[in-house]
């Protein structure tokens, strides 16, 4: 029988957005590599990270409430290679990716190579359901896909630890928050407007219109090497794994 756990709270807050308005809430992300690259080595450095990120194998299925289920496949979950045209295909990619939405009740994440020569500049575009991820955790994914290419293209041992499926984040407090006393007393509309008044901007404009209230800066690979994301940042450990609901936005 497949691994599953109920949804958190941020897990079950953002899912609940993402089906209300649309795909708002949908993750898209990309990076640009350069060096030594094939078709190949990306499947076989990806299936290694899927194999250790359990919800990268997670679905979200619903009985009484919503949960995750370990049932994926990698074979089940869009991988795309495809031939770089030119510097901005990456931003055409993108653009298809924000009009989509993902099945959350068949899988979580997506992702696309664009792939020039073994020894040129790539891309690799990733999407995910919100619940499935944040953007520490994307950052860290990332890291750690890299890691296993480097790896896989040296032939040396790849030291990256299988995490296990980790509880909602909420009750990994020293004070565990619940969830049924966030819906107690309250109707589904209520919750429904309380999720919509929280997320503030329009969900009727243009994806490229909407307004939202974080605040992004641009970062050059300097700013990363000399700013390393510490381990732990006053968080449970597990928070730094891929999809544990914790929102740091």
């Amino acid at each position: 029988m497949a691994e599953s756990r109920e949804l958190g709270y941020a897990e079950n807050y953002m899912h609940l957005l993402q089906a209300m308005i649309c795909g708002n809430g949908q993750i898209v992300c990309a990076i640009q590599l350069e060096g030594p690259m094939t078709p190949k080595l990306f499947i076989k450095a990806l299936h290694y990270l899927y194999e250790h990120q359990p919800l990268m194998q997670a679905k979200i299925l619903k009985a009484e409430r919503y949960y995750f289920e370990l049932s994926t496949s990698f074979d089940e979950v869009p991988v795309k290679i495809l031939q770089r045209e030119d510097d901005r295909h990456w931003e055409r990619i993108v653009d298809s990716e924000l009009r989509k939405i993902i099945p959350a009740e068949k899988y979580l994440w997506s992702m696309t190579l664009l792939y020039e020569g073994s020894g040129a500049s790539h891309e690799v575009i990733l999407t995910m359901n919100p619940a499935a991820g944040d953007g520490i955790s994307i950052i860290r994914l990332f890291c750690d896909l890299l890691q296993i290419v480097s790896a896989l293209s040296k032939n040396t041992p790849i030291d990256l630890p299988a995490h296990r499926l980790m509880p909602p984040v909420e009750l990994l407090l020293q004070s565990p928050l619940s969830w049924d006393e966030f819906l107690a007393n309250k109707t589904a509309s209520q919750v429904q407007s309380e999720l919509l008044t929280t997320w503030r901007y329009d969900s009727c404009a243009p994806y490229d219109r909407r307004q939202t209230k974080a605040i992004y800066r641009k970062i050059d690979a300097d700013t990363v090497t000399s700013s390393p994301i510490p381990d732990g940042m006053g968080l449970p450990a597990s928070s730094m794994q891929l999809a544990t609901g914790v929102l740091l936005k």
